[in-house]
């Protein structure tokens, strides 16, 4: 890990064009950064996260609402995409955000925080498989664990219930994800 000093703010309306072009980049498709447009179009409430390196966009993380069939009152948010250029990729700016994101959650009162991801990378950020509480995820998965963490210190309901997305998930998950690396 090199000795980067990332800065980490919320985006602007300014930082979209960086923020497609990162996806875009990474993902070497549009289908993530045309996902990330689709929710800020529909939603009010989101987290979009950016990552500086020497003033310039380096990485976004994004989390949209989502709920649990049954438990309305969990506040609940999904962390879906986030990305890193390459360039600085290993250079921990996706574990920073990771936190920040987490601790952004938490202060906006945010009860957990689910990820479709590598199963061993986000356990180091407290999430586990969400198969443990018997929540259910209605995608196909590919290569990657349902997971989800929790924001605060009360218990997350144990109970067999689906996830519900809005429409842009949807769209998006209509074949198999595998990120790709």
């Amino acid at each position: 890990m090199s000795s980067l000093s990332p800065t980490f703010r919320i985006a602007r309306p300014s930082d979209y064009d960086a923020i497609r072009q990162i996806y875009i980049q990474v993902f070497q498709r549009p289908q993530e950064a045309k996902f990330v447009e689709a929710i800020r179009a529909v939603q009010t409430e989101f987290l979009s996260l950016i990552a500086e390196v020497d003033g310039h966009v380096s990485g976004h993380l994004f989390a949209s609402p989502i709920s649990l069939a049954g438990e309305e009152q969990l506040r609940m948010m999904i962390l879906e995409p986030m990305a890193v250029i390459p360039k600085y990729q290993g250079d921990g700016i996706g574990s920073a955000m990771v936190k920040v994101g987490i601790e952004q959650l938490r202060l906006r009162n945010y009860d957990a925080l689910v990820v479709m991801g590598l199963p061993d990378y986000y356990p180091r950020f407290g999430f586990e498989p969400m198969a443990n509480l018997g929540w259910q995820y209605p995608f196909s998965l590919g290569c990657t664990v349902a997971q989800v963490a929790n924001l605060h210190d009360e218990p997350l309901p144990v109970v067999q219930a689906m996830l519900q997305f809005s429409s842009p998930f949807n769209q998006l998950y209509q074949a198999d994800y595998c990120i790709r690396r």
